[in-house]
Formats: structure tokens, C-alpha cells, sequence
């Protein structure tokens, strides 16, 4: 249901279940450890239009059982994949992140495939900078660190291609 949300603000991975929401490539503008409050309005407004209500200030939940979840800002380094599996085994659980934190999440992932997160960065640059920083005694750091050149050169190029894009806060 979720993974055809994909929009030019919203990219979903369903192999992690997170929906990755796009502001702007000016990092300067908000804030990379948690939605904004225009980055969750403009989500949950296409969510209620899919039918999910919200059921608390986190949690949407839509009648045939799938939630979403806007995790606090300070979740950034938990184990998001315990955090699931301690709210509902087995559950249809999608996390709502900025695309550092699904950059974050992709190169934990222990199926990474750097195809995903060309394409993040291609569609939703992340702030590979402040990746670096709060993975740097992760396990899988060294996978960013190998890409590093590599992300960064997307990233220059999508820069330029997503600079006429409306911040979400500039719509309406």
C-alpha cells in the first residue's frame, strides 16, 4: 500500500518500511535529526487522504492494520528494528524519517544495496556530513566512508537538478 507513496517529497523503501520525506537540499533550513513540522503535515495529509487516521500525536493508523510512525528526533541512533519489533511483532510498521535517517538505516541495513541509497540521494539529498559524524563508531561506517566520493559527486549533481524544487514549508 505504502510503497507506491512516492511523490517528489516522499520515497518509501518497503524493505525497511520507511517513507523518507524531502524538505529542501539547503540543510540550513531545518532541522536533519527530526521531521519538521511541514515535513510531517505534508505526510499526513497524503496518509488521511489513503484512508490511515491518526490514532495518537506519532502514530497513524490505517483500518486494514498498517501504521506509521513519526519517531522523536532522539531515536535517530536507537536500533530502529528493535524499536519495531518491541511495538507490534510482525506488525505492518512504517517509520516516517528525514533522508538522513533513511540513509542511516539503508547502510545498517544487513541486505544494503547501494542502489537505494543512490536513488535517496539522487531524489532527497541527505547531509552526508552529519552522516558521517553519527555513524562514526557504528559498525557499518565504513561502508559510508567507501562510498564517500562517490555520494558526494551524486550529491553535487542532484543539488542542481533539485534546486527550482519547493521547499514543503514554502507550499500553500
Amino acid at each position: 500500500m505504502l510503497s507506491g507513496l512516492n511523490d517528489d517529497y516522499l520515497l518509501a523503501f518497503p524493505s525497511l518500511q520507511v517513507i523518507s520525506v524531502f524538505e529542501s537540499v539547503n540543510y540550513e533550513f531545518y532541522d536533519h535529526d527530526g521531521l519538521g513540522p511541514s515535513q510531517r503535515n505534508y505526510l499526513m495529509d497524503k496518509l488521511k487522504s489513503l484512508g490511515f487516521t491518526q490514532t495518537s500525536g506519532k502514530w497513524l493508523q490505517h483500518p486494514g492494520g498498517t501504521k506509521v510512525y513519526f519517531p522523536p528526533s532522539k531515536m535517530f541512533n536507537r536500533d530502529f528494528n528493535n524499536f519495531l519489533s518491541d511495538q507490534n511483532p510482525g506488525g505492518d510498521i512504517w517509520l516516517a524519517t528525514t533522508p538522513t535517517q533513511t540513509a542511516y538505516l539503508l547502510f545498517k541495513n544487513e541486505v544494503y544495496d547501494f542502489v537505494d541509497v543512490s536513488e535517496l540521494m539522487m531524489k532527497q539529498p541527505f547531509n552526508l556530513e552529519k552522516l558521517l559524524h553519527v555513524t562514526t563508531h557504528e559498525s557499518f561506517h565504513l561502508r559510508i566512508v567507501e562510498k564517500n566520493m562517490e555520494l558526494e559527486r551524486l550529491h553535487e549533481r542532484a543539488k542542481l537538478l533539485l534546486k527550482r524544487r519547493t521547499p514543503i514549508g514554502s507550499m500553500n
